[in-house]
């Protein structure tokens, strides 16, 4: 059971009308729904727990879920990516979700705001499929778990204009696009901030720079000491943005 306490639910129809539910106690989450006209589902800072329910998976022409801020657990389920294909944002920070990104999330392609940050997300995803994310303008992946190197190939998401990684696992050398380039708008702007609290991240635009020699390397836990990038080839594989990476 989805218990929902103290909801304030916001709900927009393809119809443009706008419905107010007013306040609910110990119903079902969504229960009360028009799945198949719901547009966009506001439940931002509640006392959801448990699992995001498999009920959402019918509300197929949703366009923005915002499910911050609240208490739900597990893994972020494939089904968003399989049957919400009109979402145009995404928020799913500040709860307790854990495991892999799945890969159907890069299945969204009409996607433009991205927001997993604050969980307990890591780098330990292998799984690949045909998808873009062309339309992407702001993603946060910020206080996970994440490992590995920042790809190069980031930089080749045009449309994107905020990034935000920090307080992670990441390593090595930040991209030297991702600082400020030149010739395009994407990703002009970026400052310390969107990498920071990666202590073993080094190159303009943070503090510490890059010798000759990989940055020195400190003891992680054996679940971030193996297959440390996965996370990030796989999710740019599945992004669709032309990286070609063999293992």
């Amino acid at each position: 059971m989805h218990v929902l306490v103290s909801l304030l639910l916001y709900i927009i129809f393809m119809s443009g009308g706008l419905i107010s539910l007013g306040l609910k106690e110990d119903v079902e989450m969504i229960s009360c729904i028009e799945k198949e006209s719901l547009e966009a589902l506001y439940l931002r800072g509640n006392s959801f727990i448990g699992e995001v329910p498999i009920s959402l998976s019918r509300c197929i022409r949703l366009r923005f879920l915002d499910l911050g801020e609240n208490k739900l657990s597990g893994v972020i389920p494939e089904w968003i990516g399989e049957e919400l294909l009109e979402l145009y944002v995404l928020v799913l920070g500040s709860n307790r979700f854990y495991g892999r990104l799945p890969s159907h999330v890069c299945w969204l392609s009409n996607i433009q705001v991205l927001d997993l940050s604050n969980n307990g997300l890591s780098g330990k995803e292998r799984s690949f499929g045909r998808s873009g994310l062309e339309l992407l303008k702001s993603i946060d992946l910020s206080r996970n778990n994440l490992s590995g190197k920042i790809p190069y190939e980031i930089t080749s998401l045009y449309e994107l204009f905020s990034i935000n990684l920090s307080i992670n696992k990441l390593h090595g050398k930040v991209p030297k696009d991702m600082g400020r380039i030149p010739t395009g708008s994407q990703l002009q702007c970026f400052n310390y901030t969107s990498y920071s609290g990666n202590p073993q991240l080094c190159g303009p635009p943070l503090t510490p720079r890059c010798g000759l020699s990989s940055p020195p390397t400190t003891v992680v836990g054996k679940e971030y000491a193996e297959d440390e990038d996965d996370f990030w080839k796989s999710f740019y594989i599945d992004m669709g943005v032309g990286i070609s990476i063999t293992f």
